[in-house]
């Protein structure tokens, strides 16, 4: 049955579903604003710090104690043997005495809930240093090696799982 003019200019507007559409983009662009408004002013942004204005300040230091561990020739081989119960660190130093304990940290790219910080105790009266190994997912990681007494530092960033199951420290 074919429509008649005068009963399409009679049909109401809801029958056509053009019109849906032309409502439908505002509608659903006011519903994902409001969510995104929600998911911004809920969650934490974690990568922001408090105190921006002084690790600023801190980053002259610490390119201070990079340049120091390179004067030192301190070099360093992190090993997270796959099987081992613990982690590793060989360290050489061709100046100075080597310190009783490390602290090593284990910096996520994002998630700041993942960071950790850990202190390798040395095993004799060698170069190698050993703490219980921890859970580090998969993925890329900033490393940083220091002494107890913060005079030098090593960094890097390593991609998990390693090859070889080693990442090297270099200056």
């Amino acid at each position: 049955m074919i429509d008649t003019p005068a009963e399409q200019a009679s049909a109401s507007w809801i029958h056509y579903p053009w019109v849906w559409l032309v409502f439908a983009i505002p509608l659903l662009t006011i519903v994902a604003g409001f969510i995104t408004f929600y998911l911004a002013s809920d969650t934490r942004d974690s990568l922001i710090s408090e105190n921006y204005y002084r690790e600023g300040l801190a980053i002259n230091q610490q390119t201070d104690r990079l340049r120091h561990a390179a004067e030192l020739g301190v070099t360093a081989e992190l090993d997270l043997g796959r099987n081992q119960a613990y982690l590793q660190i060989n360290l050489h130093k061709k100046k100075g005495t080597l310190p009783d304990t490390l602290s090593l940290g284990l910096y996520h790219p994002t998630l700041q809930e993942y960071d950790q910080q850990l202190m390798l105790h040395r095993v004799g009266s060698g170069h190698f240093y050993r703490v219980t190994r921890p859970r580090i997912s998969p993925g890329r990681w900033y490393v940083s090696l220091a002494p107890e007494d913060q005079q030098w530092r090593l960094q890097g960033q390593m991609q998990l799982p390693l090859v070889n199951g080693k990442f090297n420290f270099t200056p």
